[in-house]
């Protein structure tokens, strides 16, 4: 529900800091023939979730498991320049060593 997003999302800000990242993920019961009697995630709701994090001023969410959405992606906070392209678990990082291509920004990632 909106309000569970909600609370989550400030949950999130608030205990643990607007920089923690929030996957916000697709459930699909095709992952097991136990499940399959249970309804896919909807897109909305999972864009639903994502508005709401940021709406709350947390800076990294991320939708998943439904490739092709913008949300995949992470962007710069400063310029909103593309640093890391997801496409399910394919990834393509335009950084250079955890700087923001355009503004050289640092992007506070974790990077192994």
């Amino acid at each position: 529900s909106e309000e569970m997003f909600k609370q989550i999302a400030n949950f999130i800000k608030n205990e643990l800091g607007p920089e923690t990242p929030w996957h916000v993920t697709q459930f699909s019961g095709a992952i097991s023939w136990k499940l399959q009697h249970l309804p896919d995630t909807l897109i909305e709701t999972l864009k639903k979730a994502y508005n709401i994090g940021k709406e709350a001023g947390l800076k990294y969410v991320y939708t998943g498991n439904i490739p092709g959405l913008a949300s995949e992606d992470t962007v710069c906070q400063r310029c909103g320049a593309l640093v890391i392209n997801r496409t399910g678990y394919f990834i393509v990082r335009q950084d250079k060593k955890g700087k923001c291509p355009k503004c050289k920004q640092d992007l506070n990632l974790i990077i192994k």
